[in-house]
């Protein structure tokens, strides 16, 4: 008999980390975002001015502003680019710890955005859409697992290497289990 994977519905919760709209530094043409979702709505406009906006605001206020009927001009072509700059996107934020580590311990899980707002292409709503960024998201786990986004460290150097960090004061702890060996 064949184990289902797990799923992962939506992104809030403990699995919170794994939204867009989660605060975290990312850097996209030579400027350091608050969230990958504050850097996406920028990277739709070409004007450098109006990608200011986005320096600071809030990631709600980023995908209001960034929206068809927002504040800025969307680029031409934009739809073209956008599912390029939102994987380059994930990928930066999922290149960093703790984020990387956090993605890996999703495992084997389906990853989908599941969401109320009617977001069909980024997520699904009742099951149902394209959930390109669950996608992503899958895609850069996998890679991370391929050392592609790690490079020469490795995935199991890394988690060993943090353990350590971990456990680095519990020589007492490590005493012990060698004396109840001996």
């Amino acid at each position: 008999m064949r184990r289902a994977h797990k799923q992962i519905n939506e992104f809030g919760g403990k699995y919170r980390f794994l939204s867009n709209f989660y605060a975290c530094a990312v850097m996209f043409e030579g400027v350091t975002y608050p969230s990958v979702e504050n850097a996406y709505q920028a990277a739709k406009t070409l004007d450098q001015e109006d990608r200011q906006m986005f320096y600071s605001c809030t990631a709600g206020q980023a995908k209001r502003w960034g929206s068809p009927t927002g504040r800025i001009k969307i680029q031409a072509g934009w739809d073209d680019k956008k599912i390029g700059v939102m994987t380059y996107l994930v990928r930066k934020k999922f290149a960093e710890y703790p984020f990387r580590l956090a993605l890996l311990s999703t495992g084997d899980a389906l990853l989908a955005e599941g969401n109320w707002w009617g977001d069909r292409f980024w997520g699904t709503v009742g099951g149902k859409g394209e959930n390109y960024l669950g996608k992503i998201l899958m895609q850069v786990r996998q890679e991370i697992r391929d050392e592609k986004v790690l490079g020469s460290e490795g995935v199991e150097k890394a988690v060993k290497r943090n353990v350590r960090k971990i456990t680095s004061g519990t020589s007492d702890l490590r005493q012990k289990t060698k004396a109840a060996k001996a």
